[in-house]
């Protein structure tokens, strides 16, 4: 595991630049960057958002070899948020699923719990994390950003989700790229549709602080 020089972090991981071979080196915890045959016991060359802007790539272009460092935050929110406006996806949570399953994780439980087939919203009480359910699908997520790590419903409580406050609308705006979403202004923030999943997020300045993602058609 390598020592960051530049923050003194053990997060340095390699990764391959696509397309072609180019290996560089970069710490996890704040984008410090090297490239090969630089000296990484010594300052960094420059920060992964400058190298990135100046090869003419995107964050996804980097493939990663090899690491033994956790994840940053970032690093760990950017493709959660790619996964929920690409895939309809957050955790075990998913658009399309099975009704019965999506309760068999958040709940309600027990008797006197409204019917599969009926239009309903779980968990029932505020969260962070919501579906609404109709016709005995998943027909939307709804993620409300207030600060920190996602707290995740039912039997997912315990386990964090990612934290997508450390995101910024650049970052989001990469991620939209990346999913190939038609982006339109409104003035919460904007709207999305990548042709199988659209929606909307909602900014506050430049943070996120709402997705909605629903099935295209």
């Amino acid at each position: 595991m390598q020592r960051c020089a530049d923050c003194e972090t053990p997060s340095v991981a390699e990764y391959l630049v696509e397309p072609g071979n180019e290996h560089v080196w970069v710490c996890r915890e704040c984008d410090a960057l090297w490239l090969e045959g630089h000296d990484r016991d010594g300052p960094s060359f420059m920060d992964l958002a400058r190298y990135l802007a100046e090869v003419g790539r995107e964050p996804w272009d980097l493939v990663l070899l090899r690491s033994d460092a956790p994840l940053s935050p970032l690093h760990e929110a950017w493709p959660a948020l790619r996964a929920l406006i690409g895939e309809g996806r957050l955790s075990a949570l998913r658009v399309g699923a099975l009704a019965a399953e999506a309760r068999d994780v958040v709940g309600p439980w027990g008797p006197g719990v409204p019917p599969l087939n009926a239009a309903q919203v779980v968990p029932s009480e505020p969260g962070p994390v919501r579906m609404r359910l109709s016709g005995g699908v998943v027909t939307e997520l709804v993620v409300e950003i207030t600060g920190g790590r996602l707290e995740l419903p039912g039997v997912l409580d315990g386990d964090t989700g990612p934290d997508f406050t450390v995101l910024s609308r650049a970052n989001v705006e990469s991620v939209l790229r990346q999913a190939r979403a038609a982006v339109r202004p409104r003035p919460e923030g904007v709207t999305f549709d990548t042709g199988r999943f659209r929606g909307e997020l909602d900014f506050e300045g430049e943070r996120l602080r709402a997705v909605r993602v629903r099935a295209c058609g």
